[in-house]
Formats: structure tokens, sequence, C-alpha cells
């Protein structure tokens, strides 16, 4: 099942990508993508989260098409906001 949700941001897209891009790799996961779409894997101590990604109107769309069982949505999502903010 997958988790969708929306984060409205002011900065260039160029930026916004930069940034989950470094994050990701970072932490050992993968980013493939553009300023318009793409899709992440990011491993955590309890399992790997994979999702996927939209940039429209300065609205980064993510959809989250695969986590670990026992990590709840809701910190996933908080996790990417703190991120990406």
């Amino acid at each position: 099942m997958a988790y969708s949700f929306e984060i409205p941001f002011n900065d260039d897209p160029n930026s916004i990508i930069s940034r989950a891009r470094n994050t990701i790799q970072g932490a050992q996961g993968t980013f493939a993508g553009d300023t318009n779409t793409g899709e992440f894997a990011v491993p955590a101590k309890i399992g790997t989260v994979e999702g996927n990604y939209a940039i429209q109107n300065n609205v980064l769309r993510v959809t989250i098409t695969k986590k670990p069982f026992i990590a709840p949505y809701s910190m996933i999502e908080d996790a990417l906001r703190k991120y990406l903010s």
C-alpha cells in the first residue's frame, strides 16, 4: 500500500532536489531523478524506505512505496519534511 503527502516549498526546485539527493546519498541511499520526477531508497536501522516524487507548481509530492512494517508513515513523513525544510 502506498502513502502520499505533499510538501510546499518556496526555494528553487534545483535546491530542493540537491538537498534531497545529498541527504539520501549521505545516508548510503540511492537517489535518481531531476526537478520533475524521481525515485529514492533510504536504508534505516529497521529496513529500507523506498518511494518516488514529482514536483509541480512549487509542491513536492512524495509517495512512499515500501517501508519497514513497524515504521509508521507519519514518522517517515516527519523525517522527510525535516530534511527538506
